[in-house]
């Protein structure tokens, strides 16, 4: 996350619901690179991330989804949040609470998810909150590293 309190939340979390064991990397990162020393040689089976993409433009998405497809597994995923719901091609730009915010169209993420080798999947997600999608996309077995 690039938000510190979010990593230590985060940290909180694992503690609380005795994941420790499963050593996960929660770690602060502002360029969304996964080139940190914390990655360096690792292979994630699971990428979570909240209210993460509704604050990036398209062009620090597209480098995150190049990204993620160099550091998660083949058959493995991620869990996003996203405001995807508008019909067309577009993304609008809206400020917000935390200063910038970006809605995206679904087939925005589908357009990605083939370039670099993710199936994109909406998922129905009732109890959301902020009522912004859950959105899946999982590496396909065959893709290789980018």
């Amino acid at each position: 996350d690039i938000s510190s309190s979010a990593v230590e939340e985060a940290c909180r979390v694992v503690h609380e619901y005795e994941l420790d064991n499963k050593e996960p990397i929660i770690f602060q990162n502002d360029d969304l690179s996964f080139d940190d020393e914390e990655l360096y040689g690792n292979m994630f089976d699971y990428i979570f991330s909240y209210s993460v993409f509704t604050h990036l433009p398209p062009d620090r998405i597209e480098n995150l989804f190049y990204n993620m497809s160099k550091v998660l597994k083949p058959g493995c995923g991620v869990h996003y949040s996203s405001y995807s719901k508008i019909e067309d091609n577009g993304y609008i730009m809206q400020n917000d609470a935390f200063g910038r915010g970006f809605r995206y169209p679904h087939q925005f993420f589908k357009e990605l998810g083939d370039e670099y080798g993710f199936q994109v999947n909406s998922i129905d997600f009732n109890e959301n909150p902020k009522d912004n999608d859950i959105i899946e996309i999982i590496r396909n077995p065959g893709s290789s590293t980018q």
